[in-house]
């Protein structure tokens, strides 16, 4: 199987009205070595072999029985899968996710430090029966794919919550509030990255100095909030590049909210040492 193939073929819109996708046996991530920004959650649960992969310029590292999270508009570059890897992807649409979310209780899913964990056999032996389950149901064309879908994603999240609680370290006060305050600052990013490029706009939103919400942000990542920015905004940009050969790069530059042609090029060049094109024809 050809895994950036087999994951290309469960589209947005696939995944969408389906509300969850389940891969079994991919062998290798897509777009190996290349940034990259999924539209939905992606867990992960690694069967055998080994992955290492970066996940917003954090490296991680996937073997056998790691269960990895990947929350929707985040950064992801794979950078080597192992001939013997093998893993289980269930993609959910972001509509479903923000709904687990808004209902409160799976503050695991929100957690950008610890967003994989390592099991032992037993308890990976409970996820992947529960996974065979939910393809079981999903395969059955009687019921309501969508409903059903958000009702299995809720049990299952359960599940792996308390799977999560076991397997990691309890988080301090501080910890969960400063993650908080990164998934909202993330969440603005997602949305205005394209027009906004200053802390000073976040740090507003969120009703917080700029100096403060960098050091959050620092605290919280390893990253500056204006790193964040920059980082977001050049993968938008070289995704664009690379995936959507039918626009100019003037267009791309008019997409990605730069006044003039001149500016998008300094910015993409100050950040990857080439210019656009220069990005596209390598």
């Amino acid at each position: 199987m050809n895994a950036e193939k087999d994951i290309q073929l469960y589209s947005v819109e696939n995944v969408d009205s389906n509300g969850i996708v389940i891969i079994d046996d991919v062998k290798q991530l897509p777009y190996i070595g290349i940034d990259f920004i999924s539209s939905h959650l992606v867990m992960g649960l690694c069967k055998s072999g080994i992955c290492e992969a970066y996940y917003d310029l954090r490296k991680v590292r996937f073997e056998k029985n790691a269960f990895s999270i990947v929350l929707p508009r985040h950064i992801v570059k794979s950078s080597f899968c192992s001939e013997d890897y093998r893993t289980v992807l269930i993609l959910v649409s972001e509509k479903l996710y923000n709904e687990m979310r808004s209902t409160g209780g799976f503050d695991f899913l929100i957690n950008h430090q610890s967003s994989d964990f390592k099991m032992d056999d037993n308890d990976t032996e409970i996820v992947m029966a529960f996974i065979e389950l939910m393809k079981k149901i999903q395969q059955h064309g009687e019921f309501t794919k969508y409903e059903i879908a958000r009702r299995q994603l809720r049990i299952f999240c359960e599940v792996v919550g308390a799977l999560y609680t076991k397997h990691t370290k309890s988080r301090t006060k501080e910890e969960v509030r400063n993650e908080e305050i990164f998934s909202q600052f993330h969440h603005l990013l997602t949305l205005h990255y394209d027009k906004e490029r200053n802390v000073t706009f976040y740090a507003k939103e969120l009703n917080l100095s700029p100096k403060y919400l960098s050091h959050i942000i620092k605290e919280t990542t390893g990253r500056g909030a204006p790193q964040w920015i920059n980082e977001y905004v050049i993968t938008h940009a070289k995704t664009l590049l690379n995936e959507r050969r039918d626009l100019s790069i003037k267009e791309i530059s008019e997409q990605m909210g730069f006044a003039e042609l001149s500016l998008f090029c300094r910015y993409f060049k100050h950040a990857t040492g080439m210019s656009p094109s220069e990005f596209r024809c390598r």
